[in-house]
């Protein structure tokens, strides 16, 4: 199955439905109307929510998502030629408040394969579906968990960017094929990290929202939101607009508890 990923986070959570208007075209590049299922990832007080939408609904992502008040949102939409695909394999996936999605091509996981590896029983329990892209969430649970960086206040970035890189970076049989062609992203609500693997990510950091087209409707006159930070992550093979920069492959990205968005080399 081939997955696209669109993500946000934003200083602002009341101000996500004016966001995803802003961006309608990147959530058009995500092309909700053929996907099989989409997965829609958001926070509620820190809280997250998941929720899996098929067709017909999935044609009106957009609209779902306008209706959203959220730091953090991920969509993740399945492009497949099977009918169905069990929703325990459908993304975000979410252990406690941590929400993850990977894009690229997905394939299934060799059972023998995620016995091997490293993963806490008590955190392995938690995997219900058959996909790569969940077994590597695990694996970075793990060695999130190994740091003591599992639950409770983050405030340091290195140590986080040390456990994805070494999860990412992990030998096994099962990710060999995936890490060619995919990319991940992570958050807790508080934190985004990200990695490019074998494949780009197109990136739009906004500083203030000048223009709203939601609320230049509603009231009928120029809206600047210029508190508003924060940044947008688009991997659907293609570039949307200019406007958009590209994160070579092999690059970690995040943005920290400040929305400062720093990009460093898995090399």
């Amino acid at each position: 199955m081939q997955v696209q990923s669109l993500s946000f986070f934003l200083s602002d959570p009341l101000l996500m439905p004016c966001v995803v208007e802003h961006f309608k075209d990147a959530v058009a590049h995500v092309e909700p109307g053929k996907a099989v299922v989409a997965g829609v990832g958001h926070y509620e007080v820190h809280e997250p929510l998941i929720a899996k939408y098929r067709p017909p609904t999935c044609e009106f992502l957009l609209q779902h998502l306008g209706e959203l008040r959220s730091h953090a949102v991920m969509v993740a939409a399945v492009k497949a030629g099977e009918s169905f695909i069990h929703g325990n394999d459908v993304q975000p996936f979410r252990y406690r408040n941590w929400l993850f999605t990977m894009a690229g091509q997905i394939h299934l996981v060799e059972e023998e394969d995620e016995a091997a590896l490293p993963i806490p029983t008590y955190i392995r329990r938690n995997i219900r579906g058959t996909t790569v892209p969940e077994v590597l969430f695990h694996q970075v649970l793990a060695f999130l968990h190994r740091q003591g960086l599992l639950a409770g206040e983050r405030w340091e970035m290195s140590p986080l960017r040390k456990a994805l890189k070494a999860a990412v970076s992990l030998e096994g049989v099962s990710l060999t094929g995936e890490r060619a062609d995919c990319s991940v992203i992570l958050t807790d609500g508080r934190i985004l990290l990200g990695a490019a693997l074998g494949r780009p990510v197109y990136m739009r950091v906004f500083k203030g929202l000048e223009n709203c087209k939601r609320c230049d409707d509603r009231l009928g006159q120029p809206v600047f939101h210029e508190h508003l930070r924060g940044a947008a992550f688009l991997d659907t093979g293609s570039l949307p607009s200019e406007e958009w920069e590209t994160i070579g492959p092999n690059t970690l990205f995040q943005v920290d508890t400040s929305l400062n968005v720093e990009t460093f080399s898995l090399d």
